[in-house]
């Protein structure tokens, strides 16, 4: 567990560092590919890249 939450960080440091993000992938019967779904998965975050707000119902 330790080393996944190390490696997202490592992630997410590098998304916060840089100046621009550009994704180019192919789409497959209109999903992104499963590579690119781990990268999301690994850079979302609560508390980290994305906030929630107790006061929004289901959020």
């Amino acid at each position: 567990m330790r080393a996944r939450l190390a490696e997202s960080d490592q992630l997410i440091d590098e998304l916060f560092a840089a100046d621009v993000l550009v994704i180019g992938t192919a789409l497959y019967n209109f999903g992104m590919p499963s590579t690119l779904k781990v990268w999301v998965d690994n850079v979302v975050r609560a508390e980290r890249t994305v906030s929630i707000d107790p006061t929004r119902p289901g959020g």
